[in-house]
């Protein structure tokens, strides 16, 4: 009996610390996934379409040759399709698995450092 309530105040400790870092993010100036409309109409937190957002800045360079902003451009896009996945496919395949192969609490555990990885979170580092 005292193995599992031992078991018990583990787990209870992690969602608690789970919530808080759950709560730090949603009161996050810059937390991800912003739902909410601001005064204009968008989406607080959105992104800007790409496609202008390139165009002015490869206009606010013109001395920069176009082959190295070109590559700039490119090595950005690399980036960004890598932080995709990490967030859409690895992430919850990542939390999928340690509840799989570990249970509860070891999806707690991969749920604790993926939130301490998302900027405004406690834990992010930049």
């Amino acid at each position: 009996l005292e193995g599992v309530k031992l078991e018990m105040e583990t787990l209870s400790e992690k969602v608690r610390e789970v919530a808080l870092l759950a709560e730090d993010l949603r009161n996050s100036d810059n937390a991800p996934g912003g739902r909410r409309l601001s005064a204009d109409g968008v989406a607080q937190g959105a992104v800007p379409d790409l496609p202008s957002v390139v165009a002015r800045w490869w206009a606010a360079y013109p001395d920069i040759d176009s082959e190295v902003k070109l590559a700039i451009a490119s090595g950005e896009l690399d980036i960004m399709g890598l932080k995709a996945h990490h967030w859409l496919v690895h992430s919850p395949t990542a939390l999928q698995s340690a509840f799989t192969h570990g249970g509860l609490e070891s999806a707690l555990d991969m749920g604790i450092i993926l939130l301490k990885q998302l900027p405004g979170s406690s834990g992010w580092n930049e």
